[in-house]
């Protein structure tokens, strides 16, 4: 579902868009991103160690369902070690905290990596994961002629017009 946008400039006013208008409910073909980052381990071992004690005590928590303390884990133990592993099961914790936009950004990042530093099954199991859950994310195309107007989404600036972007 694409959804239109207003822009308001200095002096405008909001106009009722008419029914429907601007709605493009064409369902959109969403490719995996490009394998374009090269894993290259940096991570000093202590920190893998204390990381991999994070990340497991995450796993532990998840089990439970005691999802918001697996996530604070999973976070630590990616501050520690920004392995890609670890923002696999941080994007199957948000898929099930009902966060698909914050689990879809977590298997986009774990899907750019070239193969190594997660499984073949994984990959594959991200790479389903990613599209059933694009499926259910709606594309909002933001167009603004009105020249030096800012454009907001969700209360943060998304920039300054003239633009045509989509998010």
């Amino acid at each position: 579902l694409v959804l239109p946008a207003l822009c308001l400039g200095g002096g405008a006013a909001l106009a009722a868009p008419e029914p429907n208008a601007g709605f493009n409910q064409q369902p959109l073909v969403f490719k995996l991103p490009p394998r374009d980052v090269e894993y290259v381990e940096k991570t000093p071992e202590a920190n893998q160690v204390e990381a991999n004690k994070l990340f497991q005590q995450g796993n532990r928590r998840f089990e439970k369902r005691q999802l918001d303390a697996a996530i604070r884990l999973y976070r630590k133990a990616y501050r520690l070690w920004p392995h890609p592993i670890i923002l696999f099961n941080k994007a199957i914790n948000l898929g099930f905290l009902q966060n698909p936009l914050g689990a879809a950004r977590m298997f986009k990042k774990v899907l750019r990596y070239k193969a190594g530093p997660i499984t073949r099954d994984r990959y594959d199991e991200a790479a389903r994961s990613y599209r059933k859950l694009m499926k259910r994310l709606s594309t909002l195309r933001v167009r603004c002629a009105e020249k030096g107007a800012k454009v907001f989404v969700d209360g943060k600036l998304f920039g300054q017009a003239p633009l045509d972007r989509t998010v």
